[in-house]
């Protein structure tokens, strides 16, 4: 380990780890005592305190504080660090593929992500790396990248700019330790807990017809739902067929009363009656 980076994490009670920067104050990278050390979180942090932007120092020995940065107490494994730079809108036509064929997309998984775009627009940033000034990479959001790139081609209109979220990335194989973070799931999803959650929040199957998850067959789950739906139906007609007629209600009923609303109602009713008594 450089001298620089030994001095400064004796000072914080800490190993660096790779992203972060260490800034000599007089410029004089043999001077290595602490108080002419700060230390930033990553490149871009301290970029911006040499360009006089606003850049918070994660320890500054310049204050004297040459044991742990506030906050850290006897025994603590260290402060957790926020791994995102800045969030924003970027020209998503220019990020570039970075997963290579990591993962296979078959024309019904597209057919599915297009469909689910067009019924719920853009709804998530892309997470991307800053590899260079005039270099940005995708680390999440490479199917939804071409999904778009193909509903542009089929008439759609899509922004030039859309949101994105920065991620702090020492070198490339930090970068694939993301896109392999973005893409894992830590849980699994089962049908019923799936059915009860969709019942609370008053949404049915239908609403996962272009949804993929790959825990469940969801195609399965709406079929089968349709399957006993048509039963129920079928059910219910096949008892209504074989209902047992009303009893036939006689009744004395004068000429006069029997508007067209009557006779319809009667036959509604399946009431008959025997005799008409003539109009006095």
């Amino acid at each position: 380990m450089r001298e620089h980076r030994a001095v400064v994490a004796k000072a914080i009670g800490r190993p660096l780890t790779r992203a972060e920067v260490v800034h000599h104050v007089n410029r004089d990278r043999a001077d290595n005592r602490p108080q002419n050390l700060m230390l930033f979180a990553n490149s871009v942090a301290h970029l911006n305190f040499h360009k006089g932007k606003p850049s918070q120092a994660i320890w500054d020995g310049r204050k004297g504080d040459i044991e742990k940065p506030a906050g850290q107490n006897a025994g603590s494994k260290g402060e957790m660090r926020c791994r995102v730079l800045r969030t924003g809108t970027i020209q998503w036509r220019k990020l570039r593929w970075f997963q290579g064929d990591l993962k296979q997309v078959t024309a019904s998984d597209m057919a599915h992500l297009k469909a689910a775009l067009i019924e719920t627009g853009l709804s998530s940033p892309f997470s991307v790396w800053a590899e260079k000034p005039d270099t940005t990479w995708i680390l999440d959001g490479h199917q939804r990248r071409l999904a778009m790139a193909e509903l542009e081609t089929e008439g759609y209109k899509i922004a030039d700019k859309l949101p994105a979220v920065w991620l702090d990335c020492q070198n490339r194989a930090e970068a694939a330790c993301f896109v392999l973070l973005l893409a894992s799931r830590y849980g699994k999803m089962k049908e019923e807990p799936l059915t009860a959650f969709l019942a609370e929040m008053g949404a049915d199957l239908g609403s996962l017809a272009n949804i993929v998850l790959p825990d469940l067959d969801v195609e399965g789950m709406i079929d089968g739902a349709a399957r006993e739906a048509n039963a129920a139906n079928t059910i219910g007609k096949l008892a209504d067929d074989l209902a047992p007629a009303p009893a036939v209600r006689v009744f004395r009923i004068e000429e006069a009363t029997l508007a067209p609303r009557v006779i319809a109602w009667l036959n509604r009713e399946r009431i008959v009656f025997k005799e008409v008594v003539p109009k006095q």
